[in-house]
């Protein structure tokens, strides 16, 4: 404004703030109304403000930092927005660059258009464009475990770009990262020295009980009532196929009302009991009793995930096995002023993630500094 030759403190005093508004959204100044989440700046420091994108390296740096020095960050993004994130990418690694000796990569993915879903409207047909042609929605973010599977790391944290908080709570956000990834090493580490031991001819029983003792108390995992009662041979082939699965150690802050999911034990059609990450949009609503049960969590998920997706051989799993394909639900959208229906397709932590070894640790809440409306960039966490 001030380089328009536009009087700021007039405006200010007039209340005139559509200008302030314009400068802030349009082409002409900031241009947010066309910028992802991740490329608007978040946070003021003494000299600089940093976009969510930045903050994130910068929080990467402190609890990934690998051989060699190395740090690996992954973003997936919108093809519309790749020259954007690359162009800040160049800006700040110059900056990022003189403060740490760290070898810093960051690599990109996008949404694959084959995992895009049809459209319909209100009367359940296809919905057309005005050239006649169907219209394809991307699938939510269950699409994106294509992306996952294809990352080559030991540990992978998964976390939404807008939850990022200001650098001065970053020491305990990062103690609890290292919390979130360290239990993963140590379960998986057991996992595998136990996935080892049925390449040989195990005969010792009480040795089927501790392992089964191990999944039941560190994995979490609810077995059958008759287990124990069960042959050698039935328990070894229970066992290895529940170990023989992706790890993941999910982070759930106190339920304070949020809107979204949390974490819930779920019973399966073949009377089975797993740890699950359930969304609102997974409930009936028209079941009072489930309603009840989601309104009275005591936790919710910040999405806040530290996992490993190989086998003990240290080859990736085909994760697309280990999602529960049944857990896909239709969401109401609009697009051009009409109400359309989209498919969505099982969701990447809930039934992307159904039949993974799961863990729930409990973390404060002030790691969880999600952004989903401007307003929440004056909560405490961005200040």
């Amino acid at each position: 404004l001030s380089k328009k030759s536009k009087n700021i403190k007039q405006l200010i005093k007039s209340k005139d703030y559509t200008q302030f508004i314009n400068e802030i959204l349009n082409e002409s100044g900031l241009n947010y109304k066309n910028l992802p989440k991740g490329l608007i700046k978040f946070h003021k420091y003494s000299n600089v403000s940093r976009t969510a994108f930045e903050e994130h390296i910068l929080e990467a740096i402190e609890y990934s930092t690998g051989k060699n020095n190395e740090v690996h960050v992954h973003f997936t993004i919108s093809p519309e927005h790749d020259k954007e994130f690359r162009k800040t990418e160049s800006q700040i690694m110059s900056r990022i660059n003189k403060s740490y000796r760290n070898k810093i990569f960051i690599l990109y993915s996008n949404q694959a258009q084959d995992t895009d879903t049809i459209a319909v409207n209100s009367k359940n047909q296809p919905f057309r464009l005005e050239d006649g042609s169907i219209h394809f929605r991307p699938g939510g973010h269950g699409a994106l475990l294509k992306n996952l599977n294809a990352i080559e790391s030991d540990v992978i944290f998964i976390k939404n770009i807008d939850n990022i908080a200001h650098e001065k709570y970053l020491k305990i956000n990062i103690y609890y990262k290292k919390i979130l990834g360290g239990y993963l090493i140590k379960i998986k580490n057991t996992i595998d020295n136990y996935l080892k031991l049925f390449e040989g001819n195990i005969t010792d029983k009480n040795l089927l009980l501790e392992i089964l003792q191990f999944m039941a108390d560190k994995c979490l995992i609810n077995h059958p009532e008759d287990i124990n009662n069960e042959s050698i041979e039935n328990i070894k082939n229970y066992c290895y196929k529940r170990l023989n699965r992706p790890v993941r150690i999910c982070g759930m802050v106190k339920n304070e009302g949020q809107p979204g999911g949390g974490p819930f034990w779920v019973e399966h059609k073949d009377k089975s009991i797993s740890l699950q990450i359930v969304e609102s949009a997974q409930i009936d609503k028209n079941n009072e009793s489930q309603m009840n049960i989601f309104r009275q969590s005591t936790h919710f998920n910040p999405v806040d995930i530290a996992c490993n997706i190989k086998d003990v051989d240290n080859v990736n799993y085909n994760l697309s096995e280990f999602r529960d394909n049944t857990t896909g639900f239709i969401s109401q959208k609009s697009f051009e002023g009409e109400e359309i229906k989209a498919l969505e397709l099982p969701g990447l932590w809930n039934g992307s993630m159904a039949n993974w070894t799961t863990v729930f640790i409990e973390v404060p809440k002030v790691t969880f500094n999600p952004v989903k409306t401007v307003f929440d960039l004056l909560n405490d966490g961005h200040q």
